[in-house]
């Protein structure tokens, strides 16, 4: 299998000494800088457990399995937002996220938006997609364009890792399990944290063929320029 380049993306700088605050999306700075209560749930103190949503991760499926159904979504939240509001919560706390391909991350995310999402911005984002991409091919390479920067498009196309790291630029989290062995790890955080076992629930899947399919030589090599930072972090390849 081809082992494509990783290759800087001309936004980030080489090397992240710092929060890359200025990447996320206006939601998300707000709610980061925004005074009043922490993004700590209830679920957070019953449990001691923080759990970073990486949008298009299982994430869903996941809180539904440690918190339940019924519990208030804690949505997308840099682990920052947690070490910065209440650091001794933080320091106690099993913190753990999810991540995933890259390639097959960003497939699914398309299709996401294609279906139209959730949100208003979604369904915006839907529109501004259908009238400029014939294809997926298309929609990636658009990536190169000001207009189309992944950045711009929001919290379900930023680089993973965002989530996962403090002001410093480092990861700061007790436990990075994969989508890949989404079963397996889901068991090791409940070995470490003594979180009953529940059945994991298969929620808001895509339902599609494999990732691969959906890429040529130049479209994968984009994502591995756009990616780069997730691909040599969490040791993934095409």
């Amino acid at each position: 299998m081809r082992q494509y380049l990783r290759k800087p993306y001309t936004p980030f700088p080489g090397t992240m000494p710092q929060f890359p605050f200025n990447l996320l999306p206006l939601d998300l700075r707000r709610k980061m800088t925004a005074k009043g209560k922490p993004p700590y749930k209830d679920f957070n103190d019953e449990t001691g457990m923080i759990f970073v949503h990486v949008p298009k991760t299982a994430g869903v499926s996941i809180e539904a399995s440690f918190f339940g159904n019924d519990a208030p979504r804690a949505g997308h939240r840099p682990i920052v937002e947690f070490k910065t509001r209440d650091p001794d919560r933080f320091r106690r706390y099993f913190k753990f996220m999810f991540v995933r391909n890259p390639w097959d991350r960003l497939v699914s995310a398309y299709f996401y938006i294609k279906r139209g999402g959730r949100t208003e911005r979604d369904k915006r984002w839907k529109g501004f997609v259908d009238r400029e991409c014939g294809s997926f091919g298309d929609f990636v390479r658009l990536f190169r364009t000001r207009r189309g920067s992944p950045f711009r498009m929001g919290k379900f196309f930023l680089p993973q890792y965002i989530f996962g790291i403090d002001e410093r630029g480092e990861l700061c989290l007790d436990f990075i399990g994969r989508f890949e062995r989404l079963e397996e790890d889901l068991e090791e955080v409940r070995k470490r944290t003594g979180a009953p076992a529940s059945e994991l629930q298969r929620l808001n899947q895509s339902g599609r063929g494999d990732y691969r399919e959906y890429y040529d030589d130049q479209t994968a090599a984009i994502v591995s320029e756009i990616y780069w930072r997730d691909i040599e972090l969490f040791d993934y390849s095409f």
